[in-house]
């Protein structure tokens, strides 16, 4: 390169270093947004395989401020193939925490079937007890206090009910099934995680 001053050649070098600077940075984020899309991709064939179609991956993907890396979760890897009733699936998220990958519970949605129809709010629909006396005020009165919040109904004429972590759907086989099932109870969940959003 001709010399054309200092200043000239100075200002030569910075837009130089500048324009090698963004290509290096354009190319990691095309890189970046390419396994973002790869992710997400992988993840909703995942979602939909895993939980058979039941639910929305999409819709899984962004509970509790969204992610693009989900797989299967929990101590025994679980897939709805309704082979049998009690079925459901268990979905994490990977998180990176300490510049470790991390499991993070994202997703379950669990099936149950019923031998007959029952009415919902009963003390069976909740795997821990949900009124617990307290020694403290309690006086004998089973439910004085309890530790699940007000259950609230689905509002859109379908049996069920909903929770701050969770919704319940009752659906009615127009058949019973060969075991008998003549109600499915369907519940997805989602843990809220300290410090996200929903």
């Amino acid at each position: 390169m001709p010399d054309r001053g200092r200043w000239r050649n100075a200002v030569n070098l910075l837009l130089c270093t500048a324009g090698a600077g963004g290509l290096v940075f354009g190319g990691w984020a095309l890189h970046d947004t390419y396994t973002t899309h790869q992710n997400t991709k992988a993840s909703r064939a995942l979602i939909t395989r895993a939980c058979a179609g039941l639910v929305d991956a999409d819709a899984v993907m962004r509970l509790d401020g969204g992610t693009d890396r989900v797989v299967l979760g929990g101590d025994e890897p679980r897939t709805v193939d309704f082979e049998e009733i009690p079925d459901g699936c268990v979905l994490s998220r990977i998180e990176e925490r300490h510049g470790r990958e991390a499991q993070v519970s994202q997703f379950t949605l669990d099936i149950r079937g019923l031998p007959q129809e029952r009415v919902l709010h009963t003390v069976e629909d909740f795997p821990d007890e949900p009124f617990r006396t307290l020694d403290l005020g309690s006086q004998g009165d089973m439910t004085a206090r309890t530790r699940l919040p007000d259950r609230m109904p689905l509002g859109d004429g379908r049996l069920g009910d909903y929770g701050p972590d969770d919704v319940t759907v009752v659906a009615r086989c127009e058949q019973p099934a060969e075991a008998g099932t003549t109600t499915l109870i369907v519940t997805a969940t989602s843990p809220r995680q300290p410090g996200r959003g929903r």
